[in-house]
């Protein structure tokens, strides 16, 4: 993906951006257009397990929402790592089991892996008025609308922020449905 995605104002107003939810968490994004990296997915060098904690930065969203890892880009491989409640306090349905995580929570999860594997990530948002659950993931070539509904920025300090739209055809258009910081 060589394309960098138009970041419009959160509606209704006043959301916060995702640039503000990213700085208010300490990883300090000047420009969220021009600093989006396009990674994707993530490659394994060596065989082994990877200690990946990830901080739920916050979401503003309607609906519950998992996030989770898949491999080599096969979304049917989706584990889920952890879900939010929607503004009703209600979890995801399909996945009872899931710990929630709350705006500021950290959590460490071990991936096993091996040589040569990718990651990438992905979520799973529920629509609370539909039953229906909505899947995007950072592989754009893996979302129905092959939209890019993930943004990535970095820190030179191998952390990443991906900031997710979980609307179809790239809803709202502010990428802070879901944010977390791995």
């Amino acid at each position: 993906d060589t394309h960098k995605e138009i970041i419009l104002p959160s509606f209704p107003l006043p959301e916060p951006s995702l640039k503000f939810m990213l700085n208010h968490a300490g990883f300090t994004i000047d420009n969220a257009y021009n600093e989006q990296l396009q990674t994707q997915r993530w490659r394994a060098t060596s065989d082994g397990v990877i200690a990946m904690e990830v901080e739920f930065v916050g979401g503003i969203t309607y609906n519950p929402t998992v996030f989770g890892y898949y491999r080599n880009g096969n979304p049917l491989t989706f584990v889920p790592l952890f879900t939010t409640v929607n503004i009703d306090g209600l979890p995801h349905p399909a996945y009872p089991w899931l710990i929630p995580l709350f705006p500021g929570m950290k959590r460490l999860f071990l991936i096993p892996v091996h040589a040569g594997d990718t990651i990438a990530f992905g979520i799973d948002s529920f629509n609370m008025l539909t039953f229906t659950p909505k899947l995007f993931f950072t592989e754009n070539n893996r979302n129905l609308d092959l939209l890019d509904h993930a943004l990535v920025y970095s820190e030179n300090c191998g952390e990443y922020a991906i900031g997710f739209e979980d609307q179809p055809l790239l809803g709202d258009h502010d990428f802070q449905d879901m944010v977390v910081i791995t």
